[in-house]
């Protein structure tokens, strides 16, 4: 079953080339694997159209799943996804609830993981498994297996009370340990302050969206392809039209 040259194909190729570079795989080496020559792999990456057989063997030998690639690419933008009401107040009645979901549902840990890393027995872990197939966060199965939702893209979770909580909570913790001068020269904690245009600032932040989506897009495909050597990462952006040293004039305004 050929897929043919159209936008699907182009960008399915293209994350292809994509994860071939970051593993440092060239053509010559894909093409021993394929028992092509080198202007083989060219030629087929550059061809009209490929057979579903072979980007699915291009696929294992990359070690990816072709059904997460074609996932990836149409899935094109940043979702918003909302917790209830109902699943906002049991987190804030129970923060464990929410630090179980994260670990599975956002970081991907295995339930062995993150039974480990927050420190709960048996018996809690699997109370907070029941609690949030109840409420339609995860499915509990049979044997105790556990079906996850699947990775996203995710823009934001909405607001409300325990949102409202939980940013702020996570702001004050990440600016409290990395605000340290000495962070700036390796680019982990930057402060400026500029006077721009309205105009250059509404380009500056669009840029720092589609960066964002860029690599979160990115960090979506490596976490499909394997957990192994991923690490976490933490990104908080604060930006606004004030002057960090405010005059009198300033304030009253």
């Amino acid at each position: 079953m050929p897929l043919k040259q159209n936008h699907d194909f182009k960008t399915l190729i293209g994350v292809m080339k994509l994860i071939l570079r970051e593993n440092g795989i060239t053509y010559r080496d894909l093409g021993a694997k394929l028992r092509l020559t080198e202007s083989g792999v060219k030629k087929l990456f550059a061809g009209s159209d490929c057979s579903y057989g072979r980007l699915t063997q291009i696929a294992e030998i990359l070690e990816v799943k072709i059904s997460d690639l074609l996932e990836e690419i149409q899935q094109t933008s940043l979702e918003n996804v909302r917790f209830s009401e109902e699943q906002q107040t049991q987190f804030l009645v129970k923060p464990t609830l929410f630090s179980v979901y994260y670990k599975l549902v956002i970081e991907r840990m295995s339930s062995q993981e993150a039974k480990f890393d927050l420190d709960l027995t048996d018996q809690n872990f699997f109370s907070c498994l029941k609690a949030l197939d109840e409420l339609n966060l995860i499915q509990l199965l049979p044997k105790g297996e556990i079906k996850i939702p699947p990775l996203k893209m995710v823009k934001n979770f909405g607001d409300g009370p325990f949102l409202s909580k939980l940013y702020r909570d996570w702001a004050q913790a990440m600016v409290s340990e990395l605000a340290d001068p000495r962070n700036q020269s390796s680019g982990h904690f930057v402060v400026r302050c500029l006077r721009m245009k309205n105009e250059t600032y509404i380009e500056f932040l669009t840029r720092l969206r589609e960066l964002e989506t860029e690599f979160t897009r990115r960090g979506i495909r490596e976490m499909r392809v394997s957990l192994q050597d991923l690490k976490p990462m933490r990104w908080i952006s604060l930006t606004d039209q004030q002057s960090f040293v405010r005059g009198k004039k300033s304030r009253s305004i």
